[in-house]
């Protein structure tokens, strides 16, 4: 397998949506959905396969994906795509990839009915697609319960089951209006297009109802139907009603100087396509995304409209691209907005990934560094501060060696408090290398501070007493916070091209060493946020807190208690310390 591949398979999302495998030339030979992305897409290089299966994965040489909210949206933009372009292996496989719909037949007493052929019986209603014939039983069964539909297919003279269960009207063994079972079908058909907020309500208050009373299988009973009810409703931004509806989908991603730029393709209501452009940021995301949707109209049709996040200075569009320029507001297109935006975040993380893990790629950073900073370099490094207002101040430390993490070597800090970033960058920088010195261990090539001069001051200070003579850089961001410059301890700036596998390299670090640092800062706020007053009591720990708290179930009560109730749950010498402490 391509070293490519495994790196996109491994930074594969677990979110819900569709695959396209391409061949050697970029052709899309098999389209397919997931609910987990990465472990179906996974599968089908892993374990034994039939014929078919293994045939195409030979095949494979590269894919693309599209990320859903839900995998209902992912059956939906499956059938799309496979109609849009027809894919070689989903023709071979087509005996398995027929999808049922609900149908509501054209009578005098419409049924429910699960179909596989839209077309057929013109007159009839049909709903879905259904991930498979279970699914469509299942709903079916459902709204039988829900409201009395007519069950059997030819009527008879006499009554049914269904009837006497409360599940039909009876039209087997007595005249029903056809206008009174008509009201009936069209709740049936606002439930089935997802119009089931005043089911949810009532069913919910039932079952709190059953609670209440202790009605347990009630209770469950009705929480299957909730969970078919939240299925039915849950909007999907795939496909819409109206097949009228043609316009491309504009939206940007943005992170450490780059914008993922992600056109969504909408035609007769479904979408048929995503294209994507990465690019580095040298303007506002926002212009830029002007500047690439002017670019792209030289070389594509003009769609209907253009829906975007947002419109800036007429000026600074093509007459043809202003014209026909939408910012939604609510519904449908701006789930298109929202989804578009999903991708482009997922594509410009797989990309940065795939940069950062290549072992061409890492090559050429660490040679372009070793030529930038004219001296070789094997490790490297790298400090962050994370605080809020000075409070739980803690340092981060990641080590990379020959390119890649060595997390053996990460540390973690905890600084005094209320310090400046200066004087925290002096004090974790004594204590890293004093520590080395005193145990007599190997020194880095390289020392990376995530900040400008200041910074860079401190650090070099710090070393400078310490008698080392240790590589030093900074980087330095530019105006809107993207790593510009390498700075070095002389204040020397040194560029640093964006486009080159050296930006990707730093920023990879840049992000890991942010990361760790504020993860370990998040841990210490969580742990200072949850102290109580019993923290401060001599001889209660974590273990006696828990139980005290278990057994009185707040500090009100454990004041409240007598000195007997207390040594009930802890020796009597704690007992009158905690009623020292929460009395006095």
């Amino acid at each position: 397998m391509r070293e490519t591949l495994k790196i996109k398979l491994k930074n594969l999302t677990q979110q819900p949506g569709c695959y396209l495998m391409k061949d050697k030339n970029g052709k899309i030979i098999y389209v397919g959905k997931a609910k987990d992305l990465k472990s179906r897409v996974n599968s089908y290089f892993t374990g034994a396969h039939n014929y078919k299966t293994t045939k195409m994965v030979a095949n494979i040489h590269d894919f693309d994906t599209i990320v859903t909210k839900t995998e209902k949206e992912s059956l939906i933009l499956e059938l799309n795509l496979i109609k849009q372009h027809q894919p070689r292996y989903n023709i071979l496989f087509m005996d398995d990839k027929v999808y049922p719909y609900i149908k509501i037949t054209d009578e005098v007493y419409p049924r429910l009915t699960i179909s596989r052929n839209r077309k057929k019986d013109k007159n009839a209603k049909v709903f879905g697609p259904y991930p498979d014939s279970s699914a469509a039983r299942n709903m079916i069964r459902l709204l039988g319960r829900l409201y009395p539909t007519r069950k059997c297919s030819h009527l008879n003279k006499e009554f049914c089951l269904y009837y006497h269960m409360g599940q039909c009207l009876g039209m087997c063994g007595q005249v029903v209006d056809p206008k009174e079972y008509a009201k009936v079908i069209d709740d049936v058909e606002k439930i089935l297009k997802g119009d089931t907020r005043a089911l949810i309500v009532k069913n919910e208050k039932l079952q709190a109802q059953y609670i209440e009373e202790m009605k347990f299988e009630q209770a469950a009973n009705i929480q299957e139907i909730l969970n078919a009810l939240h299925h039915i409703s849950n909007k999907q931004e795939v496909q819409v009603n109206d097949t009228k509806l043609n316009v491309d989908v504009f939206n940007y991603y943005v992170h450490n100087g780059y914008s993922a730029i992600v056109i969504v393709e909408v035609r007769s209501g479904k979408v048929l396509n995503t294209k994507k452009f990465l690019t580095p940021l040298y303007e506002e995301p926002d212009t830029a995304l002007v500047h690439y949707m002017n670019q792209y109209y030289q070389v594509h049709p003009l769609s209907k409209e253009i829906i975007v996040p947002n419109i800036l200075d007429e000026n600074l569009y093509t007459k043809e691209v202003y014209d026909r320029l939408f910012v939604p507001q609510r519904g449908t297109k701006v789930r298109f907005i929202e989804m578009s935006k999903n991708n482009a975040k997922h594509y410009l993380e797989e990309q940065f990934n795939l940069i950062n893990t290549l072992p061409e790629k890492i090559e050429a950073a660490t040679m372009q560094l070793d030529e930038l900073l004219k001296s070789s370099i094997s490790t490297i490094e790298m400090f962050d501060i994370s605080h809020i207002s000075g409070s739980n101040n803690v340092a981060g430390m990641i080590s990379f060696k020959e390119g890649l993490p060595d997390k053996n070597e990460y540390r973690l800090f905890r600084l005094e408090d209320h310090l400046s970033d200066f004087d925290s960058m002096k004090e974790v920088i004594y204590r890293r290398y004093f520590r080395l010195l005193k145990d007599g261990l190997q020194m880095p090539d390289l020392i990376i501070v995530d900040g400008g001069e200041a910074q860079i001051t401190a650090a070099h200070n710090i070393l400078k007493s310490l008698n080392l003579n240790i590589k030093l850089i900074g980087l330095k961001k530019d105006e809107h916070h993207n790593t510009s410059a390498i700075v070095t301890s002389d204040h020397e700036q040194l560029e640093i091209d964006k486009s080159s596998e050296l930006f990707f390299f730093l920023s990879r670090m840049q992000d890991e060493v942010h990361r760790y640092a504020i993860n370990y800062h998040k841990k210490l706020r969580s742990k200072s946020q949850t102290r109580s007053i019993l923290d401060d009591i001599p001889g209660v720990g974590a273990a006696r807190k828990a139980e005290l708290l278990s057994t009185f179930k707040n500090i009100e009560n454990i004041k409240k208690a007598s000195l007997e109730e207390l040594c009930k749950v802890v020796p009597l010498k704690i007992a009158e310390n905690i009623k020292q402490v929460l009395v006095e």
